[in-house]
């Protein structure tokens, strides 16, 4: 498992987004339309496939640059030591791949604090 956005952190990027590394590498303005969208939904729409595939397709040349840039990277850094930032990226993405999400429990007391505090939010704008 390799995450380019641990990679982008060990970097140092400006940011750890895949919309970022798709203009920093390869100079394409990624359209996140569906970036949100429900993935769950079968079968899956036209401008979906198109907006994956679109998505997807860059992600082995961003890996190389990534490995690269982590090389150098881990040469200026430790010279005997050259792979060290490539080892904790490979870490960090064993790790997070490894962890199972939970969903966020909303209490009463919480559900009333968010929109109490949403309704402060907006009177004051």
């Amino acid at each position: 498992m390799f995450d380019t956005g641990q990679a982008s952190r060990i970097l140092q990027l400006r940011s750890a987004g895949l919309a970022h590394l798709l203009f920093t590498y390869c100079k394409v303005n990624a359209d996140k339309q569906y970036q949100l969208a429900d993935w769950r939904v079968r079968p899956l729409p036209e401008e979906m496939v198109k907006y994956a595939r679109e998505d997807t397709h860059y992600l082995l040349y961003i890996y190389d640059r990534l490995r690269q840039d982590l090389h150098q990277y881990g040469v200026k850094l430790n010279p005997s030591n050259q792979y060290a930032p490539f080892k904790k990226v490979w870490q960090n993405s064993v790790e997070l791949a490894g962890k199972a999400y939970e969903k966020p429990i909303v209490k009463d007391l919480g559900y009333h604090m968010i929109i109490g505090r949403n309704k402060i939010m907006q009177s004051a704008t």
